[in-house]
């Protein structure tokens, strides 16, 4: 048959129909049912672990994948037993196969844009490139559980795809050889595509930002996750002097803040797990935190104070911060232990980040250039840094690999910047003693003065700075409650317990 015929068969009306359903299953149908199975699978989750007593995560999530992979397989399985097979292979599977290389590829390209890093993908950018599955994406948001949303389109369509063609096999007896080499062509173009991601990954970070950096720059929440056996949380020694049941506060903030918080939450909110607790705990950093709380999906943040765009944007919404000082702490600088500098003035640090001191003998050090590491724009320790070191004065333009995204980024490289005594960086106390403490580490002394516990208690230490819970307009009965908790005897003590500096 020549190729004009075979057009005009392919267009009769029976494929017209099977066409137009693989339109509807791929656009429409699929992405509802994986709706429909988020919320099925997820109260049934809930119902399993309180009767089997399961209290990880992970048991729970392992649960629900096999749930929802199983049913995609058998919903595919089914699609081709009830519909009439053709015998055009790319008509059976062309849809099918385009909507799972899509999905595939779309992942890929959000995890490389993320940095390599699933906690770090444009939500927004994955919102859009998934739209169909827009339902779904709400839910899981809502849930606290995004990034299951990043995976679950992938899983959606491959896991039909693999029924279906298993379908085929066993009730049309249908195979071919571009079955084959399609299977080929997938295999290696998803394995292709991970090999140049991790290649990608494996340049951007470790040879643009030099080669001591290691993947893991972030803390492990699950380690101060409330209400799970696996944790650091510090408990309170006696009964809570506060106690919600209901209507729980929903609180945010910095990484360096989150033992302290996930510490309250575990011991104050009552009637929560280690599962639902998550809709009312979140650690999405300083900046992030300041933007949930300015959407109103946070009620109280614990951050540093908040800088000068964080305000604005605050005032653009029509809110007003509220900051209540609970704690104490200090901002450091920190080089490797073998650098021989123990002490920089605050004057000698501005010249360094402005640019005007550029070599360690230029402060009593050795010659070599000084290297001075920088956070983003809008988290705790680069607005503390402009407001109350620089105060005002610019900071010179950092070269990308002088910018870091996360604070124990930054740590990781003072501590081992190409095996050198070359670095400087800035933190806060708390997070580089006891978060991530590194023997390689040196904290510097300021103007003459360490970060000792007793420095920052009398106020003796020149960057000493406050610790505040922030809240946005007139805070809820319950929100007040909580900032009224922490600066009680028993909220002081707990500040004290995890490791800051209680204010009172």
């Amino acid at each position: 048959m020549d190729t004009y015929g075979r057009m005009i068969l392919i267009m009769n009306k029976t494929h017209m129909k099977y066409i137009f359903k693989s339109i509807l299953y791929v656009f429409f149908i699929l992405p509802n049912l994986s709706f429909a199975l988020c919320i099925i699978f997820f109260y049934l989750s809930i119902i399993a672990a309180k009767l089997l007593k399961i209290t990880h995560t992970d048991s729970i999530n392992i649960f629900q994948w096999i749930c929802i992979i199983l049913t995609f397989y058998l919903y595919g399985n089914r699609w081709a037993k009830k519909n009439t097979s053709n015998q055009f292979f790319y008509l059976r599977y062309g849809l099918f196969i385009f909507a799972t290389f899509y999905s595939l590829m779309a992942l890929i390209y959000l995890v490389f844009n993320g940095g390599g890093s699933l906690a770090d993908i444009n939500h927004t950018l994955a919102f859009y490139m998934y739209i169909q599955f827009i339902l779904s994406n709400i839910f899981l948001n809502i849930i606290a559980e995004p990034w299951f949303f990043l995976i679950l389109p992938s899983v959606t369509y491959l896991a039909f795809f693999l029924g279906m063609v298993r379908g085929e096999y066993k009730y049309n007896k249908k195979t071919s050889a571009p079955f084959a080499r399609t299977i080929i062509g997938c295999s290696l173009a998803v394995l292709l595509s991970i090999l140049f991601l991790q290649k990608a990954i494996h340049n951007r970070k470790f040879v643009t930002e030099h080669a001591e950096v290691t993947l893991s720059d972030r803390i492990e929440e699950r380690d101060y996750r409330p209400f799970t056996s696996n944790k650091k949380i510090t408990p309170i020694h006696a009964p809570a002097t506060v106690k919600f049941e209901e209507n729980w506060p929903h609180v945010d903030g910095a990484t360096a803040l989150y033992p302290l918080y996930a510490s309250a939450v575990e011991a104050l909110y009552k009637d929560l797990n280690d599962r639902t607790v998550n809709a009312y705990i979140s650690m999405s950093t300083t900046p992030n935190a300041y933007k949930a709380l300015n959407k109103g999906t946070a009620d109280l943040i614990f951050v540093a104070a908040p800088s000068d765009k964080q305000i604005e944007l605050a005032k653009q919404t029509g809110k007003e911060l509220h900051l209540t000082p609970i704690a104490r702490e200090a901002f450091v600088f920190i080089t490797h232990i073998d650098n021989p500098i123990t002490n920089l003035s605050t004057a000698q640090i501005r010249n360094i980040y402005s640019g005007k001191t550029n070599y360690w003998n230029e402060v009593g050090g050795s010659k070599h250039r000084i290297i001075p590491f920088q956070r983003d724009d809008d988290s705790g320790s680069q607005t503390t840094m402009q407001k109350n070191v620089m105060k005002g004065l610019p900071m010179r333009t950092p070269l990308k690999s002088e910018r870091v995204k996360f604070m124990s980024g930054l740590i990781s490289r003072v501590a081992d910047y190409q095996n050198t005594q070359n670095a400087l960086g800035y933190s806060f106390r708390y997070y580089t003693t006891i978060m991530q403490h590194n023997e390689n580490l040196r904290l510097l002394s300021i103007d003459g003065i360490a970060p000792t516990v007793e420095n920052i208690r009398n106020g003796k230490y020149p960057l000493t700075v406050d610790v505040n819970i922030v809240t946005s307009g007139t805070p809820s009965e319950n929100s007040q409650k909580m900032i009224n908790w922490f600066l009680s005897p028993q909220g002081q003590k707990l500040i004290e317990d995890v490791g800051y500096i209680a204010i009172q």
